[in-house]
């Protein structure tokens, strides 16, 4: 497909034929930078983000017209998916571009500018992004912070420090900000903490799994000496029942003297007294007393 073809294709009406014409000018490089450029304009964002991309695959050669473009170019819009492009060609040109744009008037371009060192991870960036921290603009400050977590600066943990504690009432910043500390020191010493913990487990695992097994010990052991225990009773029955098998039986006696002695016992054994008995032998000795009494005084 020529070029004239590909810029019919960009001039139609259905977004997805200009995605493929920006996705076919990469075979044109000569031909295609400045067209893509010009794409940034586009009304759909899909094909945009695809402008983006080609510029990116193109590579080394495309990124003088890019920072032109930066430079010369108000558009907001242009600005973002040019720092798009460069931010995937990640180039050391590139990023050197990008931190001379720290220092642009437009606000856009900051915001932008620090995202994509943040995201391509430029430490030699830290010092230049530190400074936004302050800046007057909101989003320039919120992806300058973010930019310090991706890079992971150590040293500008205070000054997002003092970020945070100057915006009073930015529930938003201070989220932002407490996530890209949490990048920057994710504070191993809560994970050793952890680890003592779970060896901790692991010991009182292994102790109650060497508990279950003396007791499984213990259970055997008691039931090994109840088996012997229950051996020895079975030889001691089985013994007497052959001694007593051996054993010449008893002469047995006549049991009718047993008999006669019982039944003698039977008729010599006296009668209960009853109570009237006892009483009438109470009412007698009275009687006897009272007279002794009598002959006495007499």
């Amino acid at each position: 497909m020529t070029i004239e073809q590909i810029k019919e294709k960009l001039n139609s009406e259905d977004h997805n034929l200009r995605i493929e014409a920006c996705e076919e000018l990469i075979e044109y490089p000569d031909d295609a930078i400045d067209i893509l450029i010009e794409t940034f304009h586009d009304k759909n964002p899909l094909v945009r983000f695809q402008a983006a991309k080609s510029l990116s695959a193109i590579g080394d050669d495309s990124i003088k017209p890019l920072i032109n473009a930066l430079k010369d170019n108000d558009d907001t819009i242009t600005q973002k998916y040019v720092i798009l492009a460069l931010k995937d060609i990640a180039n050391t040109t590139v990023a050197e571009e990008l931190i001379n744009a720290l220092d642009s008037t437009d606000f856009a371009i900051r915001k932008f500018a620090a995202k994509a060192l943040g995201e391509m991870e430029v430490e030699e960036a830290t010092d230049k992004i530190m400074e936004l921290l302050t800046d007057e603009d909101w989003g320039v400050r919120t992806s300058a912070t973010k930019a310090l977590g991706d890079i992971r600066a150590t040293k500008a943990i205070d000054a997002i420090k003092k970020a945070r504690r100057a915006a009073t009432g930015d529930k938003e910043f201070k989220k932002v900000a407490n996530k890209a500390l949490k990048k920057i020191d994710p504070k191993p010493k809560k994970g050793k903490k952890t680890t003592k913990k779970t060896e901790s487990k692991k010991t009182t695992k292994k102790t109650t799994n060497k508990k279950t097994t003396k007791k499984t010990e213990t259970k055997t052991a008691t039931k090994k000496t109840t088996k012997k225990t229950e051996t020895k009773t079975d030889t001691k029955k089985s013994n007497k029942k052959s001694e007593t098998k051996d054993k010449p039986k008893k002469e047995t006696k006549p049991k009718t003297k047993k008999t006669t002695k019982k039944s003698s016992k039977k008729t010599t054994t006296p009668r209960k007294t009853s109570k009237i008995d006892i009483k009438k032998r109470r009412i007698l000795g009275r009687k006897k007393r009272l007279s002794t009494l009598k002959n006495r005084r007499k």
